[in-house]
C-alpha cells in the first residue's frame, strides 16, 4: 500500500506546475528642477523655472513617463498625468526668494504607491 501512495504521490507532483507570477520592475524617479535658460542666460519670464519628474524602469533608460511644470517664485503646483498602467502625481513648491525648492513625484498603480521620489532643491542666483 506504501508503494502506491508514494507512485500516486510522484505522478501528482511529476503533473503539477507552479504557475509563474508576472514580476513588476522595479521603477526610478528622476526629478530636476532648474531656471529656464536661452543660450545660457536665464530669461526673465513670468515662469522662469522649470520642474519634471521622469519615470524609468529601474537600471535602464526606458522612460515609462513624464511631468514637466513651470514654476515662479513663491509658487506651488501639482499635476496627475495617467501613463500605461501607472498614475504619477507630480508636485511641486518653490520659496518666494527662488532661492529654494521641493518636489515630489508618486508613482501609483491602482490603488498601491508603486514609488515615491522626494528632492530638495537649493537654486542660488
Amino acid at each position: 500500500m506504501a508503494m502506491k501512495s508514494m507512485a500516486i504521490l510522484l505522478l501528482l507532483l511529476a503533473t503539477s506546475y507552479v504557475v509563474p507570477v508576472p514580476v513588476e520592475p522595479p521603477l526610478e524617479v528622476h526629478i530636476e528642477v532648474k531656471p529656464r535658460t536661452a543660450n545660457g542666460i536665464i530669461p526673465v519670464r513670468t515662469m522662469p523655472y522649470h520642474a519634471s519628474a521622469r519615470v524609468t524602469e529601474a537600471g535602464t533608460e526606458r522612460t515609462i513617463g513624464t511631468v514637466d511644470l513651470d514654476l515662479e517664485p513663491g509658487g506651488s503646483k501639482s499635476r496627475t498625468e495617467t501613463v500605461s498602467q501607472y498614475r504619477i502625481v507630480f508636485e511641486t513648491k518653490m520659496a518666494r526668494d527662488g532661492q529654494r525648492a521641493a518636489a515630489t513625484a508618486t508613482v501609483s498603480k491602482g490603488e498601491r504607491i508603486v514609488t515615491r521620489q522626494s528632492s530638495d532643491f537649493s537654486l542660488g542666483r
